[in-house]
Formats: C-alpha cells, structure tokens, sequence
C-alpha cells in the first residue's frame, strides 16, 4: 500500500473509496478475476483542495511505484453518491481510458475529481435532491486489458424484474456498447433455456455460458440482483464493473407456461369465478403447508389475459425463493417448464428456515399412495349422491346451494389432484434418473407394461371393442345407425349386445368432454351421437408402440434392479393413483354443468338470457345477484348485453396467438404469428412428416384422417381417441408427463408440446415435418 494510492485487494473497506470501488473489493475477494487495481480514497481529494501542486507530485510518485509503464489504464469515478437505489449518478462524473504513465494517470485523476462542478453536474443535483457539497469522490485506476469481447450481463431482467440472465456483447471496446450506442447482440437465459438468442453469432457461445453462469453465482455471493460489466481478452473472462439492480416496483410476471396444462384454453367467465376458489386455493393450501407462509390470496394468484389463464409467478415465485429454490419450481415439478428440465432440489441454507413446515408435509404424505386409496372410493360415493338428486324441483335458491356444497366436497378433491400427479411426476423422473445410472435409455423401457388396470380410466379400449363389434353388424343396420344415429340403437331389439357395450361406454366416460377443467364444454352423455360416430369411425388397426424392454428384461446388476424396481413399482402406483383421482374429480367437477345449466334454463325463460348456456358468460356473482334479487326491465337487458358481449370477445379471440409471459397489469398488444421454424418441448421420439390437421375442438373427430399430424391446443381423456389415427402430434401445452405425451409414446408416435401459437402459426392442410427428439416443427413451403 502506499500513501495516496492503494492495492484493490490490500485496501480495507471504511467506506472512504465508494461504492464502485468497494464492489470491485467484493468481485476480488470472493475470487472472481477483476484487471490489477489501484484506488485513491476521498481525503486525496480533499487534500488536493488544499495544496494542488503538493499531492500531485506525492501521486505522481505513488503511481510510479504502483502501475506499468508498459500498460495503459482507465480511470474513474468511484463517488459515495454513485451506485445508489434511486439515483444512481451514471454518466455524470469523468471516465478517462487508455492512459498511460504516472502523468498521465495523475492528470486523469484530477480531471475525474473536477468533473464534480456545478456545470456538469447541476440539472442531476437537482433531481436527485442532492447538495454539492455532499459529494466525496474517490478514484479508480484499472489496468485496461486487451478486449476482444466486450459486454454487460443483468442477473434479472432490469426493465421486468423477471428471474432471467439478460446479456448484451460487441466485439472490441466495451465503449461501443456502453457509450457509443451501438446494437449489441442480446441473450436471455430464462433459467433452463434460452428464450432469446441473436439470430446471428460471432461471439463463442462457450464465452456467453460462462458469463451467464458467473452472473449467476455472483449474484448468489452478492446477495442480491448485480449489472455487471466484463470484458474477455481471447483466453480470460476479467469483471470491470458491478452494480445493484434495482428491482423495487419491478413488474408483476404473469405466465401461461402451467396455466395452458392445468387451465387449457378460452374460459368463460362463470368457469372462471368457480375455478380460481377452487383450483387456486388448492395450490395455495399445498404451497402454504411446504413453506409455511399464509395468507396466500387464490384470487391474486392468477389472472385473465384475453379470457386465458395466466399465473402469477412473481408471487407464486416469491414462495420458492423463500427456499432457496428456483422461482419456476412449480412449472419444474410438473415437467412444464420451457425447456423440459427436470426438478432438482439441492439443500442450501435457506430451506432450514422452512425445514419443519417441509418435514411436516413429508411426514404427512409419506403415506399418500394409502391415504388416496381410501379417500378415492369414498369421495365417489358422495359425488354419486350429487349426481342421483333431481333438480327440477329445487328453487333456483337452493340450486345456488347446492352449488356451493358442491365446491365443499369438491375443496379436498382439488387439492388431492394437485398432489397425485406432482408424486407421480416425482417417481416417474426418479424412476428415469435411476435406469440413467444403469446405462438404460428411459425411453427404451416399458414403466406401464402389464398395469392393464390403468386402461380403465381410458376409453380406447372400449372404443375399440365396440368398433369391433360395429363391423360385425348387418350392412344395412350399420347404414340406418349411420343416418339415425342412437335412436336407432334403442329402437333394435336384436342390438342388445352392441347396445350393452355401448351403454357401459358411457356409464364409465358419459361425464368426459374435450376439456376435463371446463364444465361449459358439453360431455359424451349430452352428445351420443358424437359416441357413437367416435366408434363408426375408430380406426381398425391402431399404431403399436415400439417394442420396450420390461422390469425383467433389462440387463442390470443385482444391486441396479433392486433400486430400479423400488422406483419402478412407486411410479406405476401414483401413475394409476393420479388417474383415478383424475376420473374421479372430473367427474364431480362436471356435476357443476347440471346445476348451472337448469338455472340457465330458468334465466331463459325469464328473459334474463337468450340461451341457457349464456349462463357461461356470467360470472358466479352475477348469478347470485340475479338469484337473490330477481330482474326487471333494464337490469335484465344488462345481463343479456353482458353475455353477448363476451360471448363476441371469446370468439374474436379465439384464434388469436398470445405470448407466454406478461409483464404487468395490462394486457399487451397481440403480436402477428409468423412461418418458419417452431420449437417446443419434445416428448415422444421419432421423426415424422405429414399434412397437418389442426383440430380445437374434440368434436372435430372426423376431420382427422389416418397418418395426419394432430395440432391441437391441448388434450384430455376425451380427446384420446384421436390419438389412434395420428401420425404425430403438436400441441400447445404440456410437458413430458402432460396426457399428450403419455398416450404419444404408448401409441408410439411423435410428439413435441408446448409449442407456442402451434394452432394458429400452422395453417391447416399444410405439410410439417415433425421431430420427437429435439423438440423443432419445420412448416413446408
């Protein structure tokens, strides 16, 4: 150390060198590469005042001894105003680069320490409510090193607030970028993929991995969001500058990533009001008992976008970085996160803050495989009572009511189809990790092989029975049932074989519709016609799944098949338990219909509404007003102009393409769809071209002939029948263990989800080539 001028690593912090220097003190101690340092604290200037000519000799001499003569060197600003929360003085006081020599070096500190003048810095005073005289400024002198690559790096977006590494480079000078203005290439690394890239690259990829990866873990050191300067001299990546972001009053992040698997589509508003208590507060419960934090509001956790769903992941996010944990765990738990990765919790510091709320959680679902298998049969017996009540002679009172015992019964079965498909997720990937280890590709193995009681809970197999036993009809029955449809069934005495199939079909899967999530959409039971054209039309052969090893097959050690088989027996055990919880709460959940539906039919006839199924386009308030307090006149007119109105809005925007993410309150501007090239995440291998069909609708059976490629927005059970006659499919939602991905790889056909806009960017009829492995769709020209 000598007088004036002091080593960066041998300067002790007494905040007499500025914020500046004293993060480029952090950088170093923590052992991040930062170019050789010198800094000159605030007395030196204070000394200058004094004797001008005396402390520039004694620096001039400091600096002979403490820099190269062969090096040159910038010199800045380091001021205890600089750096600050709210005003961060950027750009106000003197940077001087490429000086060299002890001269050279002194004078560049003094017209650093003159830039503090009431000219330069008077406007800026102003607004930062800042006095001259508060300003101290110490001085950085910084070995400049050779720049090939030079960039800025955020550690959160800075205009958002959104948990995403933001990185802009130019080749050469850092000045380029931070004082010239010119357009640097730009990445986003949304924390498992890049959601942004330049569409161009001349900067080495390996370099912007590293720098993502140190902003990463300086911003985990610093303890909060860092702005960071680098540049790289073609063998070392060297840090020049840090600073805080501030991100108070950032932007709330809505997603639609998870939304589009649990929340799919356009939801009506009485949908809606019904689903948020219901759905919201299920994940609410199930957040609040791993974390221990209450007062988790369902009402603000998720919100509408061009009547879709979209979640509030900045406050569902805080939940998860109260542990420590990445802010899209939630995405990740359930294989729906951009780029399909897995979930990996690694222990940190954090987690000991929530560990007894954790272990309590554990330990009360250690036991849920046994805690499901008695609530299943259970909760079914209490929905069939639901289910058996006559409505015709209830007031619209007491439909009100039942709706509202409904939602009761329906609380804890909303939160149990929350944990069942999270525990499957978990051994399924477990079961994955482990064949890894033993040298197996997962998808090589058969995890569901011989669970034939599984098939129940999907009604292909009856379907296919029933297809069947079509074919074996007379010609000339077959013709009548074509043209009359079920009513020609019931009428048929010698039909009572087919008939019995045909009933049992929908006994089982009467209540299922194109959307399990959706009580206005109409189920089988309403529809038999369509059931029936469903089995006219099954295809005679279906596609085999590729040939996959089973538990018993699979050449491992002795040691290896134990652990493989203890995950292997778990995951099928949830796989099964998820979906008859699934059956099961969709079921209940389609009962909603039946109660809304003949309250409809009593608004119509009251001429509060033109149709009983406008009662969809009310929300759940307003059909309690309109219970509780009747309407007249005008106040009927309201309701009526209300439903029409979104009725018109749904479907204006039926078609339109929205973004995953929004930032804010306020929805954004609907951006053009695009040709080319998608991506999304791929989930059932294979490679496969074809003529795309794009199908919305479960109902548009029909439309899709054998070998097309399947565009859809998402699927449930009701759609599994299509999945017979694909070539591949594409879908909008969905992640590796989303119903389209299940039934794709046991169908063995391709598949690539969550692909953004897929249902309006490809044009139907059009040619696509599909590729199951890396997860891209290349529409033909």
């Amino acid at each position: 150390m000598h007088g004036y001028v002091h080593e960066l690593q041998a300067a002790r912090r007494r905040n007499k060198y500025g914020k500046k220097a004293e993060n480029l003190q952090f950088l170093a101690e923590k052992g991040y590469r930062v170019p050789t340092t010198h800094l000159l604290p605030f007395e030196v200037r204070d000394i200058f005042a004094k004797d001008e000519q005396g402390t520039l000799a004694r620096m001039e001499e400091d600096l002979k001894s403490a820099i190269r003569s062969d090096r040159s060197y910038a010199v800045r600003s380091s001021a205890n105003v600089e750096d600050a929360d709210k005003h961060s003085f950027a750009g106000q006081f003197k940077t001087v680069l490429e000086v060299s020599g002890a001269k050279g070096v002194a004078e560049a500190v003094i017209e650093v320490w003159r830039s503090v003048s009431p000219g330069a810095t008077t406007d800026y005073m102003r607004l930062s409510s800042r006095d001259l005289s508060e300003i101290r400024m110490g001085v950085i002198v910084q070995e400049m090193v050779p720049q090939m690559v030079s960039g800025v790096s955020f550690s959160v977006n800075p205009l958002t607030g959104a948990q995403e590494v933001v990185v802009e480079a130019v080749k050469g000078s850092g000045e380029a970028l931070v004082q010239q203005g010119v357009t640097p290439q730009r990445w986003v690394w949304s924390g498992t993929d890049w959601s942004s890239k330049p569409s161009y690259e001349d900067i080495q990829n390996s370099l912007i991995d590293a720098v993502v990866s140190a902003t990463k873990r300086i911003a985990s050191d610093y303890g909060a969001p860092v702005d960071l300067e680098w540049v790289f001299d073609g063998q070392e990546l060297y840090f020049v500058q840090l600073r805080d972001i501030t991100t108070k009053g950032a932007l709330t992040v809505y997603s639609n990533l998870f939304s589009r698997e649990v929340l799919p589509g356009l939801i009506k508003p009485l949908v809606w009001s019904v689903n948020v208590p219901l759905v919201n507060g299920a994940w609410a419960r199930f957040l609040s008992e791993m974390t221990g934090v209450k007062g988790l509001d369902p009402r603000t956790m998720a919100k509408q976008f061009y009547y879709r769903a979209y979640f509030n992941m900045t406050a569902i996010g805080m939940v998860w970085k109260r542990m420590g944990m990445p802010e899209d765990s939630l995405e990740r738990l359930l294989g729906v996160s951009g780029s399909g990765a897995g979930f990996k919790v690694s222990p940190n510091a954090k987690m000991l803050g929530v560990a007894p709320h954790l272990l309590n959680f554990l330990r009360r679902h250690i036991l849920l495989s046994a805690e499901l298998e008695r609530f299943i049969p259970a909760k079914r017996d209490q929905l069939d009572a639901f289910a058996r009540e006559g409505l015709g002679e209830l007031s619209e009172e007491e439909l009100v009511a039942r709706v509202d015992r409904l939602t009761d019964a329906l609380t804890e079965t909303a939160y149990y189809m929350v944990l069942a498909p999270m525990a499957s997720n978990l051994f399924n990937r477990m079961l994955e990790t482990r064949l890894k280890k033993a040298g197996i590709d997962p998808a090589s193995f058969d995890a569901l092989g011989g669970l034939e009681e599984i098939r129940e809970y999907y009604p292909n197999e009856m379907l296919g029975q029933l297809h069947a036993g079509w074919q074996s009809l007379p010609e000339e029955k077959q013709r009548q049932l074509r043209t009359e449809g079920v009513v020609a069934l019931r009428s048929w005495p010698e039909g009572e074989v087919f008939r019995t199939g045909y009933d049992r079909l929908m006994r089982a899967f009467g209540h299922i519709s194109e959307s399990g999530s959706d009580f206005s959409r109409r189920p089988w039971r309403e529809d038999p016609d369509f059931v029936l054209t469903l089995i006219v039309n099954y295809p005679d052969a279906v596609h085999q799944g590729s040939a996959r090893a089973g538990i018993d097959e699979i050449q491992v050690s002795a040691r290896q098949r134990s652990s493989i088989r203890m995950a292997y027996g778990k995951a099928r055990k949830f796989s099964l338990l998820k979906e008859r919880m699934s059956i099961t709460y969709s079921f209940g959940y389609g009962l909603y219909r039946n109660y809304f539906l003949e309250l409809g039919k009593r608004f119509q006839l009251k001429q509060v509404l033109v149709d009983q199924e406008d009662i969809f386009y009310l929300s759940l308030d307003e059909v309690r007003q309109i219970v509780a307090g009747g309407c007249a006149g005008n106040t009927c007119n309201n309701y009526r102009l209300r439903a029409a109105m979104r009725k018109r809005e749904m479907s204006m925007y039926q078609d339109v393409e929205v973004p995953t993410l929004i930032y804010g309150e306020k929805a954004p501007a609907l951006k053009d769809t695009g040709q080319g090239e998608l991506r999304g995440t791929p989930s059932s291998g294979g490679y496969y071209r074809g003529r795309a069909r794009v199908i919305r609708s479960a109902s548009e059976f029909d439309r899709l002939q054998q070998g097309e490629v399947l565009v859809i927005p998402y699927s449930d059970v009701g759609w599994t029948p299509m999945f017979s006659k694909a070539g591949a499919v594409i879908a909008e939602s969905g992640g590796m263990l989303s119903h389209t991905s299940i039934i794709a790889r046991e169908y063995g056909i391709p598949a690539v989800v969550s692909v953004e806009g897929a249902t309006v960017r490809i044009k139907d009829g059009s040619e696509v080539s599909v590729d199951g492995y890396n997860g891209s769709i290349v529409l033909e020209q």
